[in-house]
């Protein structure tokens, strides 16, 4: 029982004590052998305001009780809102834990890729793969150097025997480019 409504059983047990206490002296006066109507009349009054104060007082303690239900109600439906509220949050710090640890683990599975030695055979081809790029570096600088034509002494230019994409040989009479001596024209 709560503290509002032992409260409210006290009023109505007060008033009700009052309403007997003024119904019997009301009672004993009219069962007087003369019967004062002045005094009846006030015995009367008495009961009739000793009922209204009951039934006033009992009406304020039906309101206190049910603004007490009230507040109750709204303290449990506040309390599970905190619950829920709490749960949810547990929830999402236990998943946001959870990402944090699986994003850990991809890290060190690619901390581990890339800090572990090369196999063998993955550092046998690299080592091919080396030495064929070298060989095709030689290769192109090899062709690149055919392409260049280089005077055996300075000189200018006085003829050009060919033209570009033309193969030139080396054992003709005359020359693919003829040069003079600077200044002898």
């Amino acid at each position: 029982m709560t503290d509002g409504e032992a409260q409210a059983n006290q009023d109505a047990t007060d008033s009700a004590q009052q309403v007997a206490a003024a119904q019997a002296q009301l009672a004993s006066d009219q069962a007087q052998t003369h019967p004062d109507p002045v005094k009846i009349a006030a015995d009367t009054a008495a009961v009739t305001a000793a009922q209204d104060s009951a039934a006033t007082t009992a009406l304020h303690d039906t309101q206190a009780i049910h603004q007490a239900q009230a507040n109750l109600t709204n303290a449990q439906n506040s309390a599970a809102a905190t619950a829920l509220h709490d749960a949810q949050a547990i929830h999402q710090a236990g998943a946001a834990v959870t990402t944090a640890q699986q994003q850990l683990a991809a890290t060190k599975a690619a901390d581990a890729v890339h800090t572990e030695p090369p196999r063998s055979t993955a550092l046998a081809s690299a080592r091919d793969d080396v030495t064929g790029a070298q060989a095709q570096l030689q290769s192109a600088q090899l062709a690149l150097s055919a392409t260049t034509l280089v005077a055996p002494a300075n000189g200018v230019i006085a003829v050009i025997n060919g033209v570009v994409g033309e193969s030139v040989s080396t054992n003709g009479a005359t020359g693919f480019i003829t040069l003079e001596e600077p200044g002898s024209s």
